[in-house]
Parts: C-alpha cells; structure tokens; sequence
C-alpha cells in the first residue's frame, strides 16, 4: 500500500509540474503577444543603463540574503531563499536610514556599495550543514516558476511606463520631492526648504529610501526612480505571498 501511494504521489507531481511549466509557457506567450517590442526595449534599457539593472538587483536581494544567513542559517530551497530575500531587503535601508540619522550619518554612494558589499559577503557564508549530513540547499521547480512569473509581471510594469519620465498627479510630485530631499541631506531631514516652507518630517519614508539608495548606487535620477521603484514594489510582493500561503 505504501509503495502504490508512494508511486500515486510522484505520478501527482509530475503532473503538477507539467501543469506549472505550460502556465508559465502560456504567460509568456501572452507577454509576447501584448507586448511584441518588450524583448527590443528590455535589450536597450539594459544597455542605456546596466548599472542601475545591477544595482537594483543588488539592492532587492543582497541585505535579505545576508538577514536570511544570520537569522536562518540552515539551508533553504534556493528558490524559496531568493523570495524571502526580496521581501526582507525592501525593509533595510528604511531603517539604516533611520537609524543612520540618529547617529548623525549621511549616506552616499560608496557608503551604499560597502554596505552591499559587506551583506554579499555574510549571504556568501556557507550555511550551516546537519550533522547527520549534507546541507539541504536545492533548487525547487515551484519556487523557481512563481520567480519566473514574478520576473514577467515585473517586466511588463516596466514595459506599460517605459515613457514616463517622472511620475504622474499629486502623490508622484510629493514623493518625488520627498526623495530629492532625502539625497539632499544624506538621509532623513527636517526642513523642506527650498520646496516648501516646513521645519518637520513625520511621513512614512521606506519607498522613498528605496528610490534614494537606487540614485546612490548607479546615479539613476530620482525623478524616474519614483516611477522604477514604484513598478519593482508592486511586484514583488507577489511570489512572498504566493509563497506564504503554500501548505
């Protein structure tokens, strides 16, 4: 009876992955078909500005990876490392920046490039191996597909606002000089001047520190960050959650 389960259950998961190839084979697809020139643009942006694609990357996978190492030493699914690690990164430089202003540190570019470059050291640490064997670190199909989609949507994002130099109505022209203020005093600040007339700072700032740290680590303009860091943020959070709510 074991065995015939057994054999049932690998049957069941063959299956699932084939099911979970052809979706994202037809998600592709479908991207292709809306967007014909998102292959020709992806070329070119990488090639306009490579750097900034680095230092994104870096900048939404290295302080996660590097949390993940310290607090979970054991070795994960690759994939499922990757996903946690982009959502622990969004919350670093918020806080680095917080606390960095209360030590009276002003962040700039090599402050920012140390910082990842120390976290690619501590995420490169080998994790910790059981006793009774080999570390469990692998790659698993489910996880890597959810990436993959993920990647797709975050692709076509930035494909629907390639166009837009800065970003649109109210809320993108206050984050956006709430950014430049940010890059202006090295981190948090207190006076809005020149903008605007005000001696205090009491809102939420962890988007705006993504934007700022994006300048700072590839000199990408913050008027177009806003725009880039906000397509990146509402993507990412999809394969976290996917993951979490897996039995």
């Amino acid at each position: 009876m074991d065995q015939v389960a057994a054999v049932e259950y690998r049957r069941a998961a063959a299956r699932g992955r084939w099911l979970a190839l052809l979706a994202v084979a037809l998600a592709l697809a479908a991207l292709v078909v809306a967007a014909p020139g998102l292959p020709g643009w992806l070329a070119g942006a990488l090639r306009a500005a490579p750097l900034a694609a680095l230092a994104a990357l870096a900048l939404f996978t290295l302080p996660g990876l590097a949390l993940l190492r310290l607090l979970h030493p054991t070795a994960l699914p690759v994939a499922d490392r990757l996903v946690y690690a982009v959502g622990l990164s969004g919350a670093v430089p918020p806080l680095l920046l917080l606390y960095g202003g209360l030590a009276g540190l002003r962040w700039g570019p090599w402050s920012c490039w140390g910082f990842l470059a120390l976290c690619a050291a501590v995420a490169s640490w080998p994790p910790h191996r059981p006793a009774h064997g080999a570390a469990t670190a692998r790659f698993d199909l489910a996880g890597g597909l959810l990436l993959l989609v993920a990647g797709l949507g975050l692709l076509a994002r930035l494909y629907a606002v390639r166009d837009l130099v800065a970003g649109q109505f109210g809320d993108s022209y206050h984050h956006t000089v709430i950014a430049q203020l940010m890059l202006e005093h090295g981190g948090l600040f207190h006076s809005w001047q020149p903008y605007v007339p005000l001696t205090t700072f009491t809102y939420h700032f962890g988007f705006h520190s993504l934007v700022v740290w994006l300048h700072w680590l590839s000199g990408y303009p913050v008027t177009t960050g806003v725009v880039a860091v906000g397509q990146i943020l509402g993507a990412a959070p999809a394969p976290l959650v996917g993951r979490l709510a897996a039995p």
